[in-house]
């Protein structure tokens, strides 16, 4: 079945890619599957509107995601080994995926995935901005999971060294550039 992938900016169709899956499948799935055929067909993916895409185990290396909408989209497992994240809008992605390592690192400690950009922080399947991680004291941090106390006690010292000397680049994205809302659903 067709199905189009808007630009974020313009709310104009920037490819129609053909995906197979059921027609009751949620747009999430669709929109995902768009987006897999469209790096392998190699389709303009830049500014694309992405957001809240299934993007779970993607291989999306090398593919031009420079000022996509990415927002909400689940990209757990993903590969973006080599994916080009200029200005790209990741607020609320799912982080825990092979990043790209300039603007997406990850890494695995223990029992956790951790995945972190200029600004947020992923550990397992909490999200929250790095400042505020740094801040949570042990209650908060014990209501997490019954392990992530002690896990916090040992790991959190290590991580604010790995990000202090190993941060990732902001991706350029400005908040205050997002279209109105009404564009937006529009465009989708």
């Amino acid at each position: 079945m067709p199905f189009e992938v808007r630009n974020r900016w313009t709310g104009e169709v920037q490819f129609t890619a053909q995906i197979t899956c059921a027609p009751d499948a949620t747009p999430a799935v669709k929109l995902g599957l768009a987006v897999k055929w469209g790096v392998k067909e190699k389709a303009n993916l830049a500014g694309a509107n992405l957001a809240g895409a299934n993007l779970a185990g993607a291989d999306l290396d090398g593919a031009n995601l420079a000022g996509a909408n990415l927002a909400g989209a689940d990209l757990d497992g993903a590969n973006l080994a080599g994916a080009y994240l200029d200005g790209a809008n990741l607020a609320g992605a799912y982080l825990v995926a092979l990043g790209d390592m300039r603007f997406v690192k990850t890494l695995q400690l223990e029992r956790w995935m951790i995945g972190y950009t200029a600004d947020t922080m992923q550990i397992g399947c909490q999200r929250h901005p790095i400042t505020d991680w740094w801040a949570f004291d042990d209650s908060r941090i014990a209501r997490m999971d019954p392990a992530a106390l002690e896990w916090w006690g040992r790991w959190k010292p290590v991580l604010q060294q790995i990000i202090a000397m190993n941060p990732a680049e902001p991706t350029g994205y400005v908040a205050a550039a997002e279209p109105l809302a009404s564009n937006r659903e529009a465009a989708q």
